[in-house]
């Protein structure tokens, strides 16, 4: 086992046996110090990128209270020049964090889709449903379906999955903590 001290603003790894000696015994347990890591600080400034001329980028998020709890989704949708063209927001019930980026996703998609708005970037926060949706993992046995669907719906290839930090996507983390707040089950928005 091993356990992490912060220790001087170090992080400094020690390597105990468990088996031999209980670490609540009255001795205590003695460290052997297995090695130093200088801890690696770099600062990444993140901003939110046009898309190209006559393109769009639609960024969304999901939000669940109690992870499976209420949940809700949101997310705006951008020109080239980064005016609003449209927002929404979705009630989603009780789910997971991860099932709540998911339909979140596929709600935006599907009405960017409906409006005619086919060259699509989606940003999003959730690394991991970015990763399910491009195939790169496998799926959780829960969203399969959803994410199978969010496929389907870029069958020319004129939809791509980006992913940005949480500081990046915060209009669309407002609206998806604003559905999960009123529990209304859809509402959107055109800007035009």
């Amino acid at each position: 086992m091993q356990v992490w001290i912060l220790e001087r603003r170090q992080c400094v790894r020690y390597k105990k046996n468990i088996r031999r000696r209980n670490p609540c015994s009255k001795g205590g347990f003695k460290p052997k110090l297995v090695d130093r890591i200088k801890p690696k600080l770099s600062i990444i400034p993140v901003l939110w990128n046009n898309p190209a001329f006559g393109e769009f980028k639609l960024n969304v998020d999901g939000c669940s209270k109690g992870n499976p709890g209420n949940a809700g989704g949101g997310g705006i949708l951008r020109d080239h020049l980064g005016h609003m063209v449209m927002a929404f927001t979705v009630y989603l019930g009780c789910c997971s964090n991860n099932s709540a980026e998911v339909q979140a996703s596929k709600t935006g998609m599907r009405l960017c889709l409906d409006h005619g708005f086919n060259k699509l970037t989606i940003e999003s926060d959730s690394l991991l449903v970015l990763q399910m949706t491009k195939g790169e993992i496998s799926t959780a046995w829960q969203i399969r379906e959803e994410v199978k669907e969010i496929q389907a719906m870029n069958t020319d290839g004129q939809l791509q999955f980006t992913h940005t930090f949480r500081e990046g996507n915060i209009p669309a983390d407002l609206l998806a903590n604003l559905a999960e707040r009123d529990r209304k089950k859809i509402s959107s928005s055109l800007g035009l």
